[in-house]
């Protein structure tokens, strides 16, 4: 399966179904999430979700996502926030939703930076893997952007441990592999040719061993409870917005 998403004559999202697993790369522009790109990983998404029941799907599966080059994700376009256009922050917020809520587990492969929103973006799936030798995680563009909305903060919360998440929010400490991993920021890490087989071993691994609960999905009633504050606090804040 292959599928690959353009604005404007670019390859914005790729989507690759490469062994069992699902694969989306993304690939910034201007280095920045963008609506055109947020856009093409929510239609990403929703075509992992048409096929699974077409195509039986051979065995469990996960969706992947990781970036292009050394860069996984930064912030939401600045221009886009000093122009005080919402348009992408609320998309960014359906992905986040879209990503909490989806039925297949999903793991990031963090291949290099993932700062701001990136950052947040990456914690919002069920696992994260990262380079060993490349990149770091930071939330430093909180401080010269905006802060999080009160639906995002449980998202991040839930992950990591009090300590941690006053370092990122409140310290804007920078985290190469090692040092996330020892917080707690990712479950992985290796060089930067490996960090995709890392991700796909955490999949295999998820997928090989949580079995359905009364014929639910594991994770699918993991993410209900694990995100219920933020699944009613991200729906409540795209709701209201769309009243506007």
């Amino acid at each position: 399966m292959r599928f690959d998403y353009h604005f404007n004559g670019e390859t914005l999202v790729s989507l690759r179904r490469e062994g069992p697993h699902f694969v989306i790369r993304m690939r910034l522009q201007g280095c920045h999430l963008n609506k055109e790109l947020l856009n093409c990983l929510l239609q990403a998404f929703d075509q992992v979700e048409e096929c699974v029941p077409k195509q039986g799907v051979d065995g469990p599966c996960a969706v992947i996502t990781t970036g292009w080059e050394e860069l996984y994700a930064t912030g939401i376009d600045h221009e886009n926030i000093l122009k005080n256009n919402r348009a992408t922050t609320e998309m960014y917020k359906k992905l986040l939703l879209r990503l909490i809520t989806f039925p297949l587990p999903t793991v990031a492969a963090i291949n290099g930076n993932a700062f701001g929103e990136g950052m947040v973006l990456a914690i919002a799936h069920d696992y994260r893997t990262m380079c060993s030798d490349l990149g770091y995680l930071c939330m430093y563009e909180v401080d010269f952007l905006h802060p999080l909305t009160q639906a995002m903060i449980p998202i991040v919360k839930g992950k990591l441990s009090e300590e941690v998440y006053r370092e990122c929010f409140w310290g804007i400490r920078p985290f190469p592999g090692d040092s996330a991993l020892l917080a707690g920021l990712v479950h992985g890490i290796a060089p930067q040719t490996e960090v995709l087989d890392s991700a796909r071993a955490l999949a295999n691994r998820e997928t090989q061993t949580a079995q359905p609960i009364r014929n639910i999905p594991r994770s699918t009633t993991w993410k209900d409870e694990t995100y219920k504050e933020a699944i009613l606090a991200l729906t409540r804040e795209i709701f209201e917005k769309s009243k506007l």
